[in-house]
């Protein structure tokens, strides 16, 4: 008797140990946008699904987005190839320095690169990780030839 006790206390103890995992991963298969991904103790969050459409000269996003690791899905709506990057600034987008051509100096002062990925032909999509976990102004812009000029981008507020 004293032996299945035991047994049903360990089985018990295995079960309460791995509901925060099984509470977690439940969430996420019910479509759940937010999943913790910290460890007990400790704060943080990833944002999954997050959707951002390119279409020809825009970029349509959320204007503020919470401050945490956040999974895109970058859909290419456009008749066009098109791309998206992600950087920090503190600067207007009048003040974005620019090459000759107009496009956007991507190495330039006041930018920080924070993410940039493969071009996306007309109807093709893909999903990527970006840390947005610092409070602040990111710009989400397609940089190919004339599309800045042309005023793809849109800026998001972190907080």
């Amino acid at each position: 008797m004293q032996r299945e006790a035991v047994i049903k206390e360990i089985t018990m103890s295995r079960i309460k140990s791995r509901i925060p995992f099984l509470l977690v991963m439940a969430l996420a298969a019910c479509g759940s946008s937010t999943v913790s991904t910290s460890a007990p103790g400790s704060s943080g969050t990833h944002q999954t699904g997050e959707p951002i459409k390119l279409t020809d000269f825009k970029v349509d996003i959320r204007s503020a987005l919470a401050a945490q690791q956040t999974t895109f899905r970058i859909r290419n709506e456009g008749g066009q190839q098109h791309e998206l990057l992600v950087f920090k600034t503190d600067l207007d987008p009048s003040q974005f320095p620019t090459e000759t051509s107009g496009d956007m100096n991507e190495d330039g002062v006041g930018l920080m690169k924070m993410s940039d990925g493969d071009n996306l032909d007309p109807g093709r999509s893909q999903t990527r990780a970006v840390d947005l976990t610092k409070p602040g102004k990111y710009v989400f812009v397609c940089n190919l030839p004339g599309h800045f000029k042309l005023g793809m981008y849109t800026i998001v507020t972190v907080k």
